[in-house]
């Protein structure tokens, strides 16, 4: 799906996002992860190759998702506020960015990141000079028709080549999921 096809908009969340998510499969991750991130090769067969749970609650009375993910490198907490203003955040490997995190109109957290420093390349890591260096990252959070969670990320490298990647997670059901309460006081 093309990424003019995900513009998002102030539309109300949709629960089905909420729960826990297994991941079920991957498609160019690899590539994802080496090309537009930079991550080695020993981290990127972890990711290819280990289990990953997301665990989503949304809290509307807030208006803040949360996001309990766990994988080979424990698990980390991420608090996203879905009303499409910009604030100073830590993204993918804890890196520093400017995020912004919007509801989609098919009830998809749509979210962009502008890193503040260089994603792969020579310069891997370093402080970018100028805003116009900053890498920017988009991703779609959402349901796809088959009932599954699909995570769509793209990224497109300063040559003007577009690459993107997705994982489909499929939902567990714990008891947890019964009510949103229990989950949300099992994220916080």
């Amino acid at each position: 799906q093309h990424w003019s096809t995900m513009l998002p908009s102030k539309a109300k969340a949709k629960p089905t996002l909420r729960g826990t998510w297994v991941k079920a499969s991957t498609s160019k991750l690899d590539e994802f992860l080496d090309r537009a991130m930079g991550v080695p090769w020993l981290k990127r067969r972890a990711a290819l190759n280990g289990a990953q749970t997301q665990a989503l609650a949304i809290d509307d009375s807030i208006g803040v998702v949360k996001l309990r993910m766990t994988d080979l490198r424990g698990t980390r907490l991420y608090t996203m506020r879905p009303d499409g203003k910009t604030y100073v955040a830590r993204g993918f490997m804890d890196l520093p960015c400017e995020q912004c995190v919007r509801w989609g109109s098919d009830g998809a957290l749509v979210m962009t990141e502008r890193y503040m420093v260089h994603l792969g390349g020579e310069r891997h890591l370093q402080p970018c000079d100028d805003a116009s260096e900053r890498p920017l990252v988009r991703s779609w959070r959402g349901i796809d028709q088959r009932g599954m969670m699909a995570v769509r990320l793209e990224r497109t490298l300063s040559s003007g080549e577009v690459l993107r990647m997705r994982t489909l997670y499929k939902r567990r059901l714990v008891a947890s999921d019964a009510a949103d309460a229990p989950m949300s006081a099992a994220i916080s």
